[in-house]
């Protein structure tokens, strides 16, 4: 099996030492690592093979390929997702060795799961959802699909975080909390009662700041 990268920014660069990393426990994962980038010609991306999507696609076929989306904006993530779906590609999912996941996890496709993370029993991660390095999540936790996770937060258990939300770096979400579609959780947040959807929410405790009716400027720069 051949193993696309979908980006060559830093998602990209992090992507890759995460397949890196799983190389050196499985090497037999792939046979091939290329990389994808529609804003650049044919050419190498660290000592790789490079090229935009229109040409890839005509190389490798679904049957041979699996590709992972290294694109931060989840919404041009979720754009090049139903290109390449559409074409009959299948994504896939990174999950680093050093992760620790307890019994009865389900895990959808797309998924990057980073260094040191923990995934208690019981937990869903949705597809296309990134769980930077050493996040926690709680037992009988649901995160759902296109979720950015950053590092070192925590999610407490029996909680429920839908789908297009972002939590920052060093967040606590305490147990038995609905996060809703669409929310932004600032750096360092504190988050102690439920959040409605399109929701910008930051501070200890955290406090819904301003509810959007379209998508965040954070996602759609």
């Amino acid at each position: 099996m051949i193993l696309a990268i979908y980006g060559t920014s830093g998602a990209g660069k992090e992507t890759l030492q995460i397949v890196i990393d799983i190389l050196k426990v499985n090497p037999r994962r792939w046979s091939k690592i290329v990389f994808i980038d529609d804003t650049k010609d044919i050419g190498c991306f660290n000592d790789f093979e490079m090229m935009p999507f229109d040409i890839f696609k005509d190389k490798y076929s679904p049957e041979d390929t699996e590709i992972h989306i290294a694109i931060g904006n989840i919404y041009t993530k979720q754009l090049i997702l139903e290109k390449i779906s559409n074409l009959g590609y299948n994504t896939a999912t990174l999950i680093h060795p050093s992760v620790i996941i307890g019994n009865n996890v389900t895990i959808g496709r797309g998924v990057s799961v980073k260094m040191g993370v923990v995934i208690e029993d019981n937990c869903t991660i949705g597809d296309q959802t990134w769980v930077q390095q050493y996040c926690i999540i709680k037992e009988n936790t649901i995160i759902n699909h296109m979720c950015q996770l950053s590092a070192k937060c925590i999610i407490g258990c029996n909680c429920n975080v839908s789908s297009y939300t972002f939590v920052g770096m060093h967040a606590l979400v305490k147990s038995q909390i609905d996060i809703g579609k669409n929310v932004l959780i600032a750096m360092g947040t504190i988050v102690i009662k439920d959040i409605p959807d399109n929701a910008f929410c930051m501070g200890n405790p955290g406090r819904v700041l301003k509810i959007e009716k379209g998508q965040h400027k954070i996602f759609n720069s």
